[in-house]
């Protein structure tokens, strides 16, 4: 028998490489939200008004209209309280956002798909470091959607601070900026590989 080559974490090497029936995929730490166990009530997250709010009264608006998905990094003593969370949507990145190298890779000048993280946050009692362990573990949920094309995953920094500390380092790159183009110094994006560990 041959040996395998890949990552010791079992992880392929590249996207759509090694199938889950040969190496297994690091398994998810978060859950699907679900309303009426989740306390989203209890979830307070006082640096970010529009995150709190959104886990507290937006996503089953959201979830039932098929708009997003909302998953929850549940507290081990207590399943329902929420630590952290994220939400995710189909997106696309214009061409034009993308670097000059990204450009050459993209066919006849189509918008690139990705997975948008539309709402991300972690409870203010929560150990602090949860973002850059969501963003990994929204890399691996997407990573096994092997029905569609996805480049990888975009998201708007709600503020420079986080762009530059959370997510620069975790992999992301900031979209080209366009003028013109309110807020398009905190467009980030990253393809999958670059976020999988």
């Amino acid at each position: 028998m041959h040996e395998e080559t890949g990552r010791p974490d079992g992880i392929p090497s590249e996207r759509g490489g090694t199938s889950e029936a040969v190496s297994p995929k690091e398994p998810l730490v978060t859950v699907p939200f679900v309303p009426d166990f989740h306390f989203k009530d209890q979830f307070t997250c006082l640096k970010s008004g529009r995150v709190q709010e959104f886990v507290r009264s937006d996503p089953q608006r959201l979830v039932s209209c098929n708009y997003t998905k909302v998953f929850v990094l549940p507290n081990l003593s207590d399943p329902r309280r929420i630590l952290g969370f994220y939400a995710l949507s189909a997106c696309t990145v214009a061409r034009d956002h993308t670097t000059t190298q990204q450009q050459k890779r993209i066919p006849r000048g189509l918008p690139v798909p990705m997975v948008l993280i539309g709402y991300m946050g972690r409870d203010d009692n929560a150990p602090r470091g949860l973002g850059p362990a969501l963003i990994v573990d929204a890399a691996r949920r997407v990573d096994r959607i092997s029905e569609l094309g996805i480049w990888g995953i975009a998201l708007h920094a709600e503020n420079e601070e986080l762009a530059t500390k959370v997510y620069l380092k975790a992999g992301f790159k900031r979209a080209k900026q366009l003028p013109g183009v309110s807020g398009s110094h905190l467009l980030m994006f990253a393809p999958l590989a670059s976020l999988l560990p």
